[in-house]
């Protein structure tokens, strides 16, 4: 929404507004400062100056040329549960059935989004169990080893006898992304690319999905829920050791480039062995991606000046320290709700599946089921190291034993690969011609150093690549005015560029082995 004129002009998407001739679209540059470090564009802001957007839980009332926003809901996290374990994972196994039961309500055909993670897998057997005929499920994977899911989605798919499709992803994304900004009227993040590929194919198929959206951060499922203990354990080794001996070994290790990369992990202990509970949250949120260092590097000299001062980490502490949750795992959740889940997986969950006309329904948060885990102890759901301890127990009986106690995955693309591979030279030639650095508020050196820092694999900026490449096009499409089809071709021209031109690059085969061509 925005006022012009003492008017307000509102709807779903801002395209509509966008049509007003009075509405002028321009970079909001402190959106884009948070959302490079965040992952999403914070509370009511938007990557357009001068254009808001509604908060998760909450109404807005317009009188006499004035907004009022109000809150109508937040997650509750007491008073906490206080029957036996046993009782309260029975009861939590009992409200979530009865949650899937309500998300299946429907007179259109429905199926499940199934990944072959805990949270997804457990719906999808829920709903088979309710069901009287065979349910349908819709799972994509990619052809690298280490990113594949496929495996355990098809352990569920045999144990339910689920009618079940399938689609690899090939590496030509590039090719999508703009119908996809265009949704997203934002800049595309990875995690973007899987629902709306995965949309895509059940479309074909149904009307209505239910996928496990909200799962991890219900119930505590990334590494660092459980990050500050391991800190807390590194902290207790003499100091002296620790930077004279530790430190100095973890910082020669090179990256290997992988999903589950300890190397980042370790260097993320070390960064923040000196910070409050409060700050190494904050901190890993945005660890791979732009901290203050990377954008002081990246900005202009006049858009540093405006914006140095702003830290993301300043606006995720204002969550976790709020009175709303009283221990460090459930302020932890609950940031991560008012922050990556509103305002990240669920914005991308909603327009990359009503792309396809598809409604998405999550019943991880669904109101009355985010209410009773809230409310149970925070030892349900971070148990030690064990991660998501309560719905693990609650899904024994429905899962086999391997899909409960395995590590998370996460479906995620080979971007680290691809940027030293297929989208190497594609890049350069954007960053080489960007409009962001054309109008001042980016270095072209520092884009095209980190390119380069990436392919001779000193430093992985795999996410910080995708975030820039993303930006550029973004601004092209909203700010320059580029229709999807012209970006398309345009896009398509450079893309066919690089496959056919003379121009060397360096390359790594699957295992992440730098390789020049003769």
């Amino acid at each position: 929404y925005t006022q012009r004129d003492g008017e307000l002009l509102f709807g779903s998407e801002i395209k509509s507004l966008l049509a007003d001739p009075t509405v002028r679209p321009e970079l909001n540059t402190w959106a884009m400062h948070h959302a490079i470090s965040l992952r999403c564009l914070p509370d009511e802001h938007t990557m357009f100056k001068g254009i808001d957007k509604l908060p998760a839980g909450h109404y807005m009332v317009y009188e006499n040329q004035t907004i009022k926003i109000e809150q109508y809901w937040d997650q509750p996290f007491e008073p906490k549960h206080t029957m036996p374990e046993q009782e309260l994972i029975e009861e939590l196994r009992k409200v979530l059935l009865e949650t899937v039961e309500c998300h299946m309500l429907s007179d259109v055909p429905l199926g499940a989004f199934l990944s072959g993670g805990i949270d997804s897998s457990l719906i999808t057997s829920m709903m088979a169990e309710l069901s009287d005929k065979p349910i349908k499920t819709f799972s994509i994977g990619v052809k690298e080893e280490d990113f594949n899911e496929l495996p355990y989605a098809r352990q569920v798919v045999e144990k339910y006898n689920t009618e079940h499709y399938e689609y690899i992803v090939e590496p030509d994304l590039v090719s999508l992304l703009p119908a996809m900004m265009w949704h997203m009227e934002e800049p595309v993040d990875p995690f973007a690319f899987g629902v709306y590929s995965v949309s895509k194919l059940a479309s074909q198929h149904v009307k209505v999905v239910l996928g496990g959206d909200g799962g991890d951060e219900m119930f505590a499922g990334y590494d660092r829920y459980f990050g500050n203990q391991i800190i807390d354990y590194y902290t207790m080794v003499p100091k002296p050791l620790r930077k004279a001996i530790i430190e100095p070994i973890i910082a020669s290790l090179p990256d290997n480039f992988s999903y589950n990369n300890r190397v980042q992990k370790l260097r993320w202990m070390v960064a923040m062995s000196d910070d409050t509970s409060g700050e190494r949250y904050a901190r890993s949120a945005s660890f791979l991606r732009f901290g203050p260092s990377h954008k002081e590097l990246l900005y202009s000299e006049s858009l540093w000046n405006e914006l140095g001062d702003n830290d993301a980490i300043d606006y995720l502490l204002r969550y976790f320290d709020s009175p709303q949750a009283k221990n460090d795992v459930d302020k932890m959740l609950y940031t991560d709700v008012k922050t990556r889940l509103a305002d990240h997986l669920m914005t991308v969950g909603d327009r990359m599946t009503m792309a396809h006309s598809l409604e998405g329904r999550s019943p991880y948060v669904d109101q009355r089921f985010a209410e009773f885990v809230g409310q149970m102890p925070a030892n349900y759901k971070l148990n030690g190291r064990r991660l998501k301890y309560a719905l693990r127990e609650a899904a024994r009986g429905y899962l086999p034993e391997e899909l409960i106690t395995r590590p998370k995955q996460g479906f995620s693309f080979p971007l680290a690969y691809w940027f030293r591979n297929e989208l190497h030279d594609f890049t350069e030639g954007i960053f080489k011609a960007s409009r962001l650095v054309e109008d001042g508020y980016f270095r072209e050196d520092a884009m095209t150093n980190m390119l380069a820092e990436h392919v001779a694999g000193e430093v992985d900026h795999n996410y910080r690549l995708w975030l820039l490449l993303n930006l550029e096009l973004w601004y092209r499409m909203f700010i320059d005015g580029q229709s999807v089809d012209d970006l398309n071709q345009d896009l398509q021209s450079r893309l066919a560029f690089d496959k056919n031109g003379t121009h060397a690059s360096v390359t790594a085969d699957s295992t992440g082995v730098l390789h020049t061509p003769a």
